[in-house]
């Protein structure tokens, strides 16, 4: 399921989308891949495929100011 995420504004800044019942993904608003996290090992991963955390998903955190 495709989701947008939307900054203070009310303008959208990315979408989440599940890819499989392991992986969720997170888009710019332009639709390049910014990470994903794997529900399995609860790590999130940046676009380049290195863990950013894994303590949960961070995803939202992968979209930088510069996208909004």
């Amino acid at each position: 399921m495709r989701e947008q995420i939307k900054d203070t504004s009310g303008r959208t800044i990315g979408f989440t989308d599940d890819s499989n019942e392991y992986r969720q993904t997170v888009t710019d608003a332009s639709g390049s891949n910014r990470g994903w996290f794997n529900s399995t090992t609860g790590k999130t991963h940046d676009r380049s495929g290195r863990a950013v955390s894994s303590s949960g998903d961070i995803r939202t955190s992968l979209l930088s100011k510069s996208d909004e």
